[in-house]
């Protein structure tokens, strides 16, 4: 079918997600992968067992019976293997769509070496591929006929290879004004529904911890009577009744109660290895070290989404905008005004009583702490999907303070890199520009570091900050935000 140059293409949508995986039970498309229905992480995880010949000898719990659910799927490779078999998923199926036998596999491998000896060719190559698809095509792809894993995995190589020099360049660059720009060349393939559906993996994670958290603190004395006065005078129009001191003191207990748990592995350390399984690879003290830093700098950004959200009319609109979804809270806020969800308007504030000027022992550290908030949240505003990588991306990105070992663990290093190339990808697709995604790309990852910075003053630069505070402090009221 002849097509002219101006018509457009018709434009592929995704299979919508009404099954069930049979190996872990996540939500799935009702298209057979390798023989079964599957969810795309299983899928992913099958394919890359077969291809790459992986032998799982060791249930790592020396059970072979270990649960393959949402959460712990991560966790047991052989078992998972063995269920994916179990539900009739077959090894001979792999790459019988490209091929057959392991030619993607040969692809993918000559596409690497390729792209270290001549960076051009590949882009050139698949290029023309894609015109030459475009041109004949004149029907919806099928799912069932395109591997898109393995084709996502050979177009963005280069743009790997290019996000890995600018993560280097970041990492040096944190702390310094000037910032190199990245161009990264025209990928050819837009952001894939297996990575659509990481991202969804991203902001289930998310929930999961803010609304764990917020279920840890309503077992805090009068916790729950406090934020229901709370509450209710916002509604009214009045102070919430609470001096900054006393607001402080919330968070200074909290913050050593989260830190003691994170530590000793009591309930908060489950809920954030439960919630956090992207980070089960990571060496524990590792991970640790990371998060007792970083949790507190993830705390000052989702200050920043609400606070650039306070547009929104009402108060739940505002968290749904910033990307904070915590039923438990819902339900609370329906309890207090059951006739009217939407008594309490928004809060145009970063928080309640503790960020009133002047709150920073120097003025240029509030003016620092409000430009960097500023910044961060008109670049992520109410895009809830961009924020939650971002999330991400910063809690895995450890202080310049910490030691050497926890900055170059190769573990935390391939989060930080796969995180970095997720969030560049998305930002592409979502400009249709590749230099608006890069220098939007270059900006936040400059961010952090001012993050980081905007941690240390709201911990440590306060006029009420108390002598001898810790200095390792920055598991912050992470539900809260008021």
């Amino acid at each position: 079918m002849n097509t002219s140059p101006t018509q457009e293409t018709k434009k592929w949508v995704p299979r919508p997600l009404t099954k069930t995986c049979g190996v872990c039970g996540d939500l799935a498309t009702d298209v057979q992968h390798y023989g079964s229905i599957v969810c795309y992480s299983c899928r992913a995880f099958f394919r890359r067992s077969i291809g790459c010949a992986k032998e799982y000898g060791t249930c790592v719990r020396g059970t072979d019976s270990c649960v393959v659910d949402q959460v712990t799927r991560t966790n047991c490779k052989k078992c998972r293997f063995r269920k994916c078999l179990e539900i009739g998923m077959k090894p001979g199926k792999v790459d019988m769509s490209r091929g057959g036998g392991n030619a993607s596999q040969t692809f993918v491998k000559k596409r690497r070496s390729s792209t270290e000896s001549k960076p051009s060719m590949p882009t050139k190559y698949l290029a023309n591929e894609t015109q030459s698809s475009e041109s004949s095509n004149d029907h919806e792809p099928i799912l069932t006929n395109m591997d898109i894993e393995s084709l996502a995995e050979e177009c963005v190589l280069e743009e790997s290879q290019l996000v890995d020099n600018l993560i280097s360049r970041t990492k040096e660059d944190q702390d310094s004004s000037s910032f190199c720009s990245l161009s990264i060349s025209e990928p050819v393939v837009d952001f894939t529904l297996e990575e659509e559906f990481r991202v969804y993996e991203l902001e289930a994670m998310k929930e999961n911890l803010f609304d764990g958290c917020f279920k840890i603190f309503l077992g805090f004395p009068n916790f729950l009577e406090n934020i229901s006065k709370t509450l209710t005078s916002l509604s009214q129009g009045e102070s919430c009744g609470l001096s900054r001191e006393r607001v402080l003191s919330f968070h200074r207990k909290t913050r050593n109660y989260l830190r003691q748990e994170l530590v000793k592995g009591g309930v908060f350390r489950t809920l954030l290895d439960s919630s956090f399984y992207v980070f089960n690879n990571v060496p524990d003290e590792v991970r640790i070290e990371t998060f007792r830093f970083s949790l507190g700098v993830v705390d000052i950004c989702m200050r920043a989404f609400m606070k650039v959200n306070s547009d929104k009319e009402f108060f739940i609109e505002q968290k749904k905008a910033a990307g904070i979804q915590n039923p438990t809270l819902q339900q609370i806020v329906e309890h207090i005004f059951p006739d009217n969800r939407k008594a309490l308007k928004s809060l145009d504030v970063y928080a309640v009583a503790i960020f009133k000027s002047p709150w920073a022992r120097k003025l240029e550290d509030e003016e620092f702490f409000q430009r960097t908030l500023q910044t961060v949240g008109e670049i992520v505003k109410d895009d809830v999907k961009l924020g939650t990588i971002y999330i991400f991306l910063v809690l895995a990105t450890p202080s310049v303070d910490l030691s050497q070992a926890i900055k170059s663990d190769p573990a935390l290093a391939h989060i930080q890199q796969d995180l970095t190339l997720l969030l560049y990808r998305y930002l592409k697709n979502k400009h249709k520009d590749t230099e608006v995604a890069s220098n939007t790309l270059n900006r936040l990852l400059k961010m952090i570091g001012d993050l980081h910075r905007c941690r240390n003053i709201h911990l440590f630069g306060r006029i009420e900050q108390e002598e001898g505070e810790d200095r390792e402090g920055g598991v912050g009221s992470l539900v809260m935000n008021i």
